[in-house]
């Protein structure tokens, strides 16, 4: 099976979500930076994953994305199936 670099991406930002659960929202922006991912591509899919109810977003200054589940609660399979970051 081949992965998509979409779904590659996706289980990359959503690990980074993982980690940082308990620090408040994080922006599409920094998981970019710190993840070196284009900003664009990283909009997307946290777009996809928060229209599949695992992502959640903040609105406001101190807004950004946060996982809408408890992390162990969420699969690699979650992530790729689930918000439509198909596979190959």
């Amino acid at each position: 099976m081949r992965i998509t670099t979409l779904a590659e991406y996706g289980v990359i930002c959503a690990l980074h979500l993982a980690k940082r659960v308990g620090e408040g929202p994080v922006t599409g922006r920094d998981i970019a930076a710190r993840e070196r991912l284009p900003v664009d591509y990283v909009e997307q899919i946290l777009l996809r994953l928060r229209r599949s109810g695992l992502v959640k977003s903040t609105r406001g200054a101190h807004g950004g994305y946060a996982l809408a589940l408890a992390p162990e609660a969420i699969s690699v399979r979650d992530v790729i199936a689930g918000s439509g970051l198909q596979t190959i």
